[in-house]
């Protein structure tokens, strides 16, 4: 039985690091995404220019 509670604590701890990585990762991408949105109408004027 104590085996069986520390793997489920194990699991559990495995699970909290998964969903916070996850979360990271989003924030990461939705801060790439946020700075490329805010960049974006420069890109265009430049691929504009260029044509």
């Amino acid at each position: 039985m104590a085996t069986y509670v520390s793997g489920y604590n194990e699991a559990k701890s495995l699970m909290g690091t998964m969903k916070f990585m996850a979360t990271k990762s989003l924030q990461n991408f939705a801060l790439k995404i946020g700075s490329l949105r805010m960049l974006w109408p420069g890109i265009l004027e430049e691929v504009s220019r260029r044509r």
